[in-house]
């Protein structure tokens, strides 16, 4: 997933390598191959994406438990307090709110609709901040990965992603990710091929 630094660094582990490889018949590492002119981040992937943030505590304890925590410290540092986290909150809060509890719930992308958190809209606030911070992992995630290409010394076009997600309520913030990088790319499938058939 877009947000988790330890799996990135897996990635890296791999990528690197790719990059570093040496061409036999050019010469040139792939860093530094000008054909290589744009490297996607991730493909049609976002944090914003159904699966797997919609199963994300059931399927995924593990990741849910290191995304809450990290939503606990984002918060901490936003708020300070909990009085300053329930009164940017206001009746939006639940009970178990606080900023020592990194057990706090988090949101489904279904739950991100036009209108606010489709199952309590007095929680608008609670599930912005939610979206604010997965939209600046996300963006924090596709900077690294970008920075690390170009410590390889490829100078190339790095773009996020080529995929719109998630539901209306983030659609701005999946949108200003993608702006993280240097170009934003988007994949359409225009009926699934039916009008290649002859």
């Amino acid at each position: 997933m877009t947000v988790f630094p330890e799996l990135q660094a897996y990635e890296w582990e791999y990528l690197e390598q790719v990059m570093n490889h040496v061409n036999p018949y050019t010469g040139l590492k792939y860093a530094d191959d000008p054909a290589l002119a744009i490297i996607e981040v991730r493909n049609e992937d976002s944090v914003f994406f159904g699966h797997p943030l919609n199963r994300l505590e059931s399927d995924y304890p593990q990741h849910a438990a290191i995304l809450k925590a990290d939503w606990a410290m984002w918060l901490t540092d936003k708020y300070q307090t909990d009085e300053a986290l329930a009164e940017a909150w206001g009746d939006g809060m639940r009970n178990a709110d606080s900023l020592s509890n990194e057990e706090m719930k988090i949101y489904a992308a279904w739950e991100m609709s036009a209108e606010g958190p489709s199952l309590n809209a007095s929680e608008a606030a609670r599930m912005g901040d939610w979206i604010q911070f997965l939209a600046e992992r996300q963006c924090d995630g596709y900077k690294n990965r970008r920075d690390l290409l170009r410590d390889v010394g490829y100078k190339g076009i790095v773009l996020s992603t080529g995929w719109k997600v998630g539901g209306p309520a983030a659609d701005l913030a999946n949108l200003w990710t993608d702006d993280c990088l240097e170009m934003i790319d988007r994949h359409t499938y225009q009926g699934g091929g039916e009008n290649l058939r002859g």
